[in-house]
């Protein structure tokens, strides 16, 4: 059974979610992506300098798995978890405790199943996939972002931004440290595995300190597992057709061609993900207030309108931008050696608009009960990123995979919306707002309507 019930009620103590309140939340996500990214940009840009491609390849391969492991772990419950906090105020211990033990169980199943993989793995050394299983034994601690999923749920996203803050700090002040005294590969496995695990440790002690919250096995409920599950799981193997297309790519290069190559398109891929941020950060915050709306049909339609037109703008500025500046990005961010993400970056950024489109489409999915729909979209774009990399990468090398990007974007954030009767007004109105023309003429309406 998947979630198929409406999305709009919500506890007396969160019934009305004002305008301020979404904006700060939204100030407060996007300046964490934005300074998560940022640091973390300017960072890994230091680390791809001092271990060059080649070694910076093997490290994105590592950390491409890593995504994989740990949606797993998570088994698609975060926005899911997040609707029945918000919906269930007076159920909130037993949900919690059932889920912290239904994720117990998924994120063992999750650091099973990468340590087995990464074993047969025939071209990593020996260390190297050391290196790899100890960074994805952090799966065996995502169960903590429930602590986080509580936040978001009532609108306090500057707890998730302090806690993220303290530990990007403390890795970054260590990856610094690495590069000055020569450390190589395994020291930044090590530190990568540090992160994730304060990271966890932390939301984990914020968990346990909100107040109302018990931690008793009384509150184990079967029917609530059974749900958990049987609502999940359409939205994890979602959530990992997602992350395919948008991974696939690097695991694909570092299987068919080499790890320099996956080094220097990794470096192009670090750029444009900044640049993804900002849509992604906006849509997730303004989610809850979505829900609020959804019995309000014509609200509800102005603001999903007006968003959408908004993320499309901004995407459009920001690729016309970094496309006229990508060779100036690359050489002086990454120096000789990564002379090839400048084309790479160039194709990533003209997914901009459908990544924004995708992310907001996804939410409208969920919402609106079409989760299964949610994984054929998602399985559509990974089959075709699949197809067209095994086709074209070893012929036409890491360009030809930027281009698959592109295509599965298109693909899962616009067209498949057309080909069933249930998501084609959102189809349409995707359509419609990449006239900027109209979008820039009403700015100040569609701003008004979501903020």
């Amino acid at each position: 059974m998947v979630v198929t019930e409406t999305l709009s009620v919500m506890g007396k103590e969160r019934s009305k979610l004002n305008d301020n309140s979404v904006m700060k939340n939204i100030l407060w996500m996007v300046s964490d992506k934005l300074a998560k990214i940022l640091l973390g940009t300017v960072v890994n840009i230091i680390v791809a300098r001092h271990l060059g491609p080649e070694v910076f390849g093997v490290l994105s391969y590592g950390l491409a798995l890593n995504v994989f492991i740990s949606t797993i772990a998570n088994f698609g419950s975060k926005d899911y978890l997040i609707t029945k906090f918000t919906q269930e105020p007076e159920n909130l211990n037993f949900i919690l405790f059932t889920s912290l033990i239904f994720l117990l169980m998924t994120n063992l199943f999750a650091f099973t199943i990468g340590t087995v993989y990464v074993s047969f793995s025939p071209n990593l050394s020996s260390p190297e996939k050391i290196s790899v299983i100890v960074m994805l034994s952090s799966a065996l601690l995502q169960f903590s972002l429930l602590g986080s999923f509580l936040n978001e749920s009532r609108l306090q996203s500057f707890i998730n931004v302090k806690i993220s803050f303290k530990v990007l700090i403390v890795s970054s002040l260590l990856k610094l440290t690495a590069i000055y005294w020569g450390v190589q590969i395994f020291g930044f496995f090590l530190i990568y595995s540090f992160e994730s695990f304060c990271l966890l440790f932390l939301f984990f002690l914020n968990l346990r300190s909100t107040p109302r919250i018990k931690w008793e096995r009384r509150y184990f409920d079967r029917n609530i597992f059974r749900r958990i599950l049987s609502d999940c799981w359409p939205l994890c193997l979602s959530s990992l057709s997602v992350v395919g297309y948008m991974k696939i790519d690097q695991i694909m290069i570092g299987e068919m061609l080499t790890f320099h190559a996956l080094g220097v398109y990794s470096a192009a891929a670090r750029v444009s993900e900044f640049f993804y941020i900002f849509g992604t950060a906006i849509v997730a915050s303004v989610f809850p207030r979505l829900i609020e709306k959804k019995n309000n049909g014509q609200q509800y339609q102005i603001e999903v309108e007006s968003l959408t037109r908004i993320l499309i703008l901004i995407a459009i500025v920001l690729t016309m931008l970094v496309a006229a500046f990508s060779e100036t990005i690359i050489l002086m961010s990454f120096g000789s050696g990564y002379e090839d993400a400048m084309s790479v970056l160039g194709v990533h950024m003209f997914a901009c608009a459908f990544v924004y489109i995708g992310v907001m489409g996804s939410r409208w999915y969920l919402i609106n009960g079409l989760s299964k729909l949610l994984f054929l979209r998602s399985v559509s774009a990974l089959v075709l990123n699949v197809i067209l990399n095994y086709l074209f990468l070893t012929k036409y090398g890491i360009v030809a995979a930027a281009y698959t990007t592109v295509a599965s974007y298109v693909l899962s954030a616009l067209l498949f919306d057309a080909f069933d009767k249930r998501t084609r007004p959102l189809f349409l109105l995707k359509l419609s707002g990449f006239n900027v023309v109209k979008t820039i003429y009403g700015f100040r309406g569609y701003w008004n309507a979501i903020f």
